[in-house]
């Protein structure tokens, strides 16, 4: 009885989108996201695909030929300009849908301006499930805004594609036009539970997260099913440092009827990570990996967990099998995203050359995000000490995305190795243009300072840098190591326990607190914090080497050995062995002196050359947090080595 067609949206993920008339059901469109399987929307997005074919020419003839038999019931407007006025986006839909309602106009006893007011309503459901589709399943946040645009040309007061728009904004990382968003849907008298998941939206932007999960609280005690609430404020709590209950909330989510599971695993999974249950992390990333293959993070984030234990990467090599072999046998043309993700795995496993060429197949396969492509190339050239090549690849993004800031500073890497200089404007560029999720820029430029011998002035660059980006570690790591060396070890301490707070799991900040601490004199602590250290990476030589000269301090020359000779064992450059073995001669030689109740005291030994040599080690050992760090962890728009980028929104 009602003409204008009608869409359902379900709390169990379910849309439906029909067109009643006089008691018969024209069905244009019926979409389905079961919350269960999510492999089930592979249909969707089959169904999706074939629909784009056969676009502007077959619909433009179609409407040459149709739009003669319209019956124009205003006098005042010809067909043509009811087709233009009332048939918006005709152009963008598929050319099935457009013959359908033109048969069923000449057909029907309705009036054009009816039939025109059906067609708007349908095209609008029609935009917006798509655009969820691109950005939910797909994760082509571009194309989502694209088809939110469209839906909301079509209804501008519509609360939905607008507020869907802003999140795909937020996480295309532009949070300006994410808030635009936000703040007009927020302008309208919202009272359900909508609402405040959209205020808690606002306060994540802001990185206000405490506001943000108890805005999500809000949300849940008006609807206590609904699954994005418990998602929302899992995911803040992560920020929070409230682990478990991050995992809580997402535990519960997962019970809902809440149709996108892939993401709720990912990131319970990383909560796993954080708190070390690796088995269930990696549980949790493998599940989150198979329900969507077109969700890169958690292959990238299963594939981080495991490359520090080698005895685990056959299961790795499992992950880059089971795509090879979904790739072998689907009937699917969009596989851009699939060959993205596998290339993602080969690159964490230092398989640049094989990531290459998956990642250039994504593009020819219509990757939705060709610029971070180009970005995930480049930094696999700069892998391989191609630094030119990796240049290149930066300026095809940027001629993609100009203001892609991320590009800038990735060039600015890869620059710093062949022109210092022009490395130093990049870096600066890209902070004009976008301050927000950058990290090595604000390093490099400190480090250029620091190498002046200017340490106040790099600890104040990087305090900058903080103030945008309050939970980067690398930065607090870094600002941390120019405090040591101007001995202000008690400001450094803080800035590695800020880091340890967030990031609990951070090997660095356990690594390199170490050594303020032995220069503080707490030689106990300096040795809690290295073996933390060596619980994260058995591997690094040093770990154990500095460890030794803390047991040598305290007169435990078994333990200074035992250390020493398994640093000795491990894969080290010429340097390192050669400060290994010089360490072990060191130890040897205070075994001998007939003193030994001087070395109970902290940092005043016996032997004035031994003092200084120690002085002079420990001093090296804090430089490496500046200098090796600078370019250890570079943060990019990836889905690679970005702590925070692991969680979703």
């Amino acid at each position: 009885k009602d003409l204008p067609g009608r869409r359902e949206t379900l709390s169990c993920g379910k849309s439906f989108c029909c067109l009643c008339i006089f008691g018969s059901c024209f069905v244009l469109r019926f979409s389905e996201s079961m919350s269960n399987d999510e492999n089930n929307q592979l249909h969707e997005e089959e169904a999706i695909s074939s629909l784009k074919r056969k676009r502007a020419e077959s619909i433009s003839e179609m409407l040459q030929d149709q739009s003669k038999s319209l019956t124009c019931t205003n006098p005042l407007h010809s067909n043509a300009e009811l087709v233009q006025d009332h048939f918006l986006h005709i152009e963008n839909l598929p050319c099935e849908i457009v013959g359908r309602i033109f048969t069923f106009l000449n057909e029907s006893l309705l009036s054009v301006g009816q039939v025109c007011r059906l067609w708007n309503q349908l095209a609008f459901q029609e935009f917006f499930a798509r655009g969820m589709h691109l950005m939910e399943t797909m994760h082509d946040n571009f194309g989502a805004i694209r088809e939110f645009n469209r839906a909301l040309k079509l209804q501008k007061n519509a609360i939905q594609p607008r507020f869907k728009r802003g999140v795909a904004h937020y996480k295309e990382r532009e949070e300006e036009e994410a808030l635009r968003d936000i703040d007009t849907v927020l302008e309208l008298e919202l009272t359900s539970s909508e609402a405040f998941i959209i205020r808690s939206m606002k306060f994540q932007i802001q990185m206000d997260f405490k506001g943000a999960a108890e805005e999500a609280t809000k949300a849940i005690l008006l609807d206590p099913l609904n699954g994005a609430a418990y998602y929302l404020r899992g995911y803040n709590r992560f920020d929070l440092q409230d682990y478990r209950g991050a995992i809580e909330d997402l535990t519960h989510c997962l019970s809902l009827p809440y149709p996108y599971k892939s993401k709720v695993y990912n990131c319970r999974g990383w909560c796993f990570k954080i708190i070390g249950e690796i088995d269930k992390a990696v549980e949790d990333f493998t599940i989150s990996g198979r329900l969507n293959v077109r969700y890169t993070k958690p292959y990238v984030n299963k594939a981080i967990v495991l490359s520090a234990d080698k005895s685990k990467r056959p299961a790795i090599c499992e992950e880059e099998v089971y795509l090879t072999e979904y790739l072998a046998k689907t009937e699917e043309t969009d596989l851009g995203a699939i060959y993205y993700t596998r290339a993602a795995i080969r690159q964490q496993w230092d398989k640049y050359e094989e990531a290459i060429e998956d990642y250039q197949r994504s593009i020819t396969h219509g990757y939705h995000s060709l610029h971070k492509a180009h970005v995930s190339i480049g930094w696999c050239y700069e892998k391989l000490q191609k630094y030119e090549r990796a240049i290149t690849e930066y300026n095809k993004a940027l001629l993609i995305k100009p203001t892609y800031s991320i590009a800038i500073e990735h060039r600015a890497g890869a620059k710093c190795r062949i022109d210092p200089k022009a490395a130093e404007e990049d870096c600066k560029l890209a902070i004009e243009i976008n301050p927000k999720n950058l990290s090595f820029s604000y390093r490099y430029l400190a480090a250029v300072t620091a190498d002046n011998g200017d340490y106040n002035f790099a600890i104040n660059t990087l305090t900058q840098g903080l103030e945008v980006n309050p939970l980067d570690t690398d930065m607090l790591v870094n600002r941390a190591g120019y405090h040591t060396c101007l001995g202000k070890f008690a400001m450094a301490i803080s800035d590695y326990d800020l880091c340890l707070k967030h990031r609990p799991d951070t090997f660095d900040a356990w690594n390199y607190r170490a050594n303020p601490r032995y220069a503080a004199g707490e030689i106990e602590g300096a040795i809690t914090d290295y073996e933390k250290a060596m619980s994260f990476d058995e591997s690094d030589c040093m770990v154990y080497s500095n460890c030794a000269m803390a047991f040598l301090s305290l007169g435990m020359f078994e333990m200074s050995r035992s250390h020493l000779k398994k640093a000795l064992h491990m894969r080290s450059t010429q340097r390192h062995l050669a400060t290994i073995r010089s360490n072990m001669d060191m130890v040897k030689n205070i075994e001998r002196n007939s003193c030994l109740e001087k070395l109970f005291e902290p940092m005043f030994f016996i032997d004035p050359v031994f003092e200084k040599d120690i002085d002079k080690r420990m001093r090296e050992v804090t430089l490496k947090s500046i200098g090796d760090l600078l370019r250890e962890k570079v943060c990019g728009d990836r889905d690679t080595n970005i702590p925070r980028g692991d969680m979703d929104t």
